[in-house]
């Protein structure tokens, strides 16, 4: 483990790029910002824990003895450019608590009072600057921040470097000890413990075992345990390696940024992942590397090797590869034709899109995270992105040479999805039609007209759609989520049932025939209702027959109870077939079905029914008359 840290015998790049590792360890999802005219003094941006949606700045300094007046002077500087930040960049930085990283001892007497002073005083000699010009609303918007409850400005001395120094020591081992070189050894050391274990092998096919000494499990793992304890110490990525019988397919993790794969003769691989440790790993430690394309090799694809200049889109192409990874793990890829995949790394941002149709109304908006793509002759642009349905794809190139270019939406499977997951995206699609118009907007802010939409059919037809929004509405009544089936396989019968039960628990009333009715043997006999006697059924007499039913759809795999419904049959005459009550239609077959809101679906075999009483059967056919 390294010791004590001599912070005052640092360069000024050094200390600081060991002070900005260590933060990092400690809050692995800041990032740094390099310096510039536009970085308003921010070295460090970290997302707030204490105000959501906010960032907080670290200031890092090398300062390592009792600050003179012209280091206060910086400090107070870099505090300014900030604040300016905060009410003048473009866009604006939502700015949370602010803290000075620098390895000195801030000692009451000498420098913790100024620092005490320092805000008030840098904020009262901005709003007196005449040069700066701060107007009423940038002044009010400092003030603002300045006060916030619990606002937080510090100074994080020697005794916060020194602690983050113990916990993290691998990064003062690597910047400082000779640690980079330790890694590389490392990777060295278990490529040779793979040969030699090879090696071994095929003397033993060969006879000759007598002339190898074997290594057992047991060295084996005495030697990986030392080794995976050094790869550890690497402050910016994380290693994982394996030794397996054949050569398995590398997939892509969360984190990792490259993998290498080591075949024996045999077949046996070592294959090493790399991670990253924190969002800026890759910027404090990049990775260089240089390509020669095997551009006559037979797998060589012409047009996504262009794509792939021009816009930056992926390529997988057959390659001589010289590439210095993370701990040498480079080496088993220089030299030899191998299969590489490259894509540009982009910059990510927020966009909304929305529809407006030829009648003035809207589709619903949806957001896209999208990335913009560059190749290295920086000649085109590429964006491309998915809505948080992930359903639909955005895509659009645009060539800077010609200013001309292409765009679309690409929609994913829905077989399976959630139907609420979906529907706002497949809304969006359908509106995508001949004479509408694509509008777009930032994260927040107004929308512009992006493109009107050439001749383009509906992507779904309307009764599919029809089935889509029921399923929707279907969805209010049950907590079980509704999956979209394979439409394909939905029957006629399937969709009307659907369409029926959204119509029921959207309110309406829902017309229909019906046939006949019968009665359990265990039934009770129906009865009339209340505003008459209650009465045995008469065959001679005519009714009206209220049935509470339980809602059911059958939904591709899935059965959904809904909850009750009321069937109300407005003409029916019993009868006695095979010994059982049996309700046949009289005057008219017609019957209707209302939704019952809040009332517990009834057992589908044991439904309640009543009935009223309208009369003799004899004076039902004399009014028909």
């Amino acid at each position: 483990m390294p010791g004590r840290v001599e912070w005052s015998e640092l360069g000024g790049d050094e200390a600081e790029t060991v002070l900005a590792n260590l933060l990092y360890s400690e809050r692995r999802s800041s990032t740094r910002v390099r310096p510039s005219r536009g970085d308003f003094g921010i070295d460090v941006l970290d997302p707030s824990k204490r105000e959501a949606g906010k960032y907080d700045v670290y200031q890092i300094k090398r300062y390592a003895k009792t600050l003179t007046a012209s280091q206060k002077k910086e400090i107070e500087k870099s505090f300014r450019r900030v604040l300016v930040g905060l009410v003048r960049r473009e866009p604006p930085v939502p700015l949370g608590d602010w803290y000075l990283i620098a390895p000195v001892d801030n000692t009451v007497d000498n420098q913790l009072d100024w620092f005490h002073s320092m805000p008030d005083n840098v904020i009262n000699e901005m709003f007196e600057d005449a040069e700066l010009a701060l107007n009423e609303d940038e002044k009010q918007r400092i003030t603002a921040w300045r006060n916030a409850p619990g606002r937080v400005i510090k100074w994080e001395g020697r005794a916060f470097c020194e602690t983050l120094a113990g916990e993290y020591p691998y990064v003062i081992d690597y910047y400082l000890h000779g640690g980079a070189e330790r890694l590389r050894s490392a990777v060295a050391e278990m490529s040779a413990i793979l040969r030699r274990d090879v090696s071994a092998g095929e003397a033993l096919s060969t006879g000759t075992v007598d002339d190898v000494a074997l290594v057992t499990p047991a060295e084996i793992s005495s030697h990986l345990d030392r080794i995976f304890k050094v790869l550890d110490t690497d402050p910016h990525f994380r290693y994982e390696f394996s030794i397996d019988l054949e050569p398995g397919e590398i997939t892509r993790r969360d984190g990792m940024i490259a993998a290498t794969q080591e075949i024996q003769p045999d077949g046996r691989t070592l294959t090493f992942r790399v991670y990253q440790r924190f969002s800026e790993s890759q910027r404090e430690r990049p990775i260089p590397f240089r390509l020669r394309f095997a551009a006559e090799d037979a797998a060589f694809d012409e047009d996504a090797y262009d794509s792939w200049r021009k816009y930056g889109t992926p390529l997988s192409a057959p390659a001589e590869v010289d590439i210095d990874l993370p701990g040498g793990l480079g080496v088993p890829l220089s030299g030899g034709l191998t299969e590489v995949l490259l894509q540009s790394q982009g910059e990510d941002y927020a966009a909304r899109f929305r529809i407006r149709r030829s009648d003035g109304t809207y589709s619903p908006t949806l957001t896209f995270s999208i990335t913009a793509r560059t190749g290295p002759e920086q000649t085109g642009v590429w964006e491309s992105g998915t809505d948080e349905s992930g359903y639909l794809t955005f895509d659009t190139r645009t060539d800077l040479e010609t200013r001309s270019g292409t765009w679309g939406f690409t929609r994913a499977r829905i077989v399976g999805e959630e139907i609420d997951a979906v529907l706002p995206s497949i809304e969006f699609l359908q509106s995508i039609a001949t004479g509408n118009v694509l509008e777009v907007a930032q994260r927040v802010g107004p929308f512009v007209d992006y493109r009107e939409i050439p001749s383009h059919e509906a992507a779904f037809p309307d009764d599919v759609m029809v089935y889509l929004r029921a399923l929707s509405v279907i969805q209010t009544s049950t907590s079980t989520p509704v999956l979209i089936p394979d439409l394909t396989t939905v029957s006629a019968t399937d969709a009307r049932d659907v369409a029926e039960a959204a119509a029921l628990i959207g309110g309406q009333t829902v017309f229909g025939d019906w046939a006949s009715i019968r009665f359990k043997d265990d039934a009770s006999s129906p009865t009339v209702g209340p505003n008459l006697e209650e009465r045995e059924v008469s065959l001679d007499d005519h009714y009206e027959v209220q049935i509470i039913e339980p809602l059911i759809v059958k939904i591709g795999d899935q059965e959904l109870t809904l909850g009750a419904v009321e069937r109300r049959l407005l003409s029916v005459g019993y009868e006695i077939d095979d010994g059982e009550i049996v309700g046949r239609p009289l005057t008219n077959d017609t019957a209707y079905r209302r939704y019952l809101r809040g009332l517990p679906a009834p057992d589908r075999n044991s439904r309640p029914v009543k009935g009223k009483y309208l009369g003799t059967r004899s004076e039902a056919f004399d009014e028909q008359q």
